[in-house]
């Protein structure tokens, strides 16, 4: 037990290592060292998923889901990083594919959990897809606004967008009524669950106006890249409170 809390906090600390290093070393020009550091960073939130499962004591099928989903989402991120070092553009498809696996199988789980600790709570709510049409009209706005140009993959962007967005919203549901319900470590939950929920959408928002954009402002890549590597490690972190389910 206390081996997996140091591994934990290991790889949680060495991501605020790397993922500088990573961002410097992928500028101005993606290489094979800036993807070597990628797949560290990636490899360390797979680390603290499997640190958290030892950690809990007790692993169930949400720890196994959410692990398939952080290695489904660190294959995404070797696709779309080598497809700027070899400058093949069909590998940001696969990557997308990666990803929109990854976001079914987060999907997939938070409905399990539902049914399995709030079965007196409806799996979906009218309200989130009223929240889904919000979002999806917030998308196409941001479309026109940054001009965005996927060229072929205008169709599968949709559909990525829209499943990555039935995935927050319903991660946020999720947390929400896990703490209205007042159950073991609800604000914890929260704020792992949604907030892990909230920053994976940002940065899947900034890779958006980042790849398909005209304009590549550093800043944004930073904020990208943060928000993804602490979604990532915050949802991983579910596993120990929602890892014996």
């Amino acid at each position: 037990m206390a081996n997996a809390l140091i591994a934990m906090l290991c790889f949680s600390a060495a991501e605020i290592i790397f993922v500088p290093w990573f961002l410097h070393a992928e500028y101005p020009k993606r290489n094979y060292k800036s993807l070597t550091l990628k797949m560290i960073c990636s490899a360390l939130f797979v680390g603290v998923g499997i640190a958290c499962m030892a950690l809990a004591g007790h692993t169930g099928i949400y720890s196994w889901i959410i692990l398939a989903a952080l290695v489904c989402s660190a294959v995404g991120d070797f696709l779309l990083h080598y497809e700027d070092v070899i400058e093949n553009h069909d590998y940001f498809f696969y990557g997308m594919i990666a990803f929109g696996i990854a976001h079914l199988l987060y999907l997939t789980d938070y409905i399990y959990i539902l049914t399995v600790k709030l079965p007196e709570i409806k799996p979906f709510s009218w309200l989130e897809l009223v929240a889904l049409v919000i979002a999806l009209g917030i998308a196409q706005m941001g479309n026109k606004m940054f001009h965005l140009k996927p060229g072929k993959l205008k169709i599968p962007l949709y559909v990525y967008t829209t499943i990555l967005i039935c995935t927050v919203i319903h991660a946020c549901y999720l947390a929400v009524q896990y703490y209205l319900a007042d159950l073991t470590n609800h604000a914890l939950v929260l704020l792992f669950l949604g907030g892990g929920g909230i920053l994976f959408a940002t940065s899947d928002a900034l890779i958006g106006i980042l790849h398909f954009g005209d304009k590549k402002p550093r800043p944004m890549r930073v904020v990208n890249i943060v928000t993804y590597y602490a979604a990532q490690c915050l949802l991983a972190g579910t596993i120990l409170f929602l890892g014996g389910l």
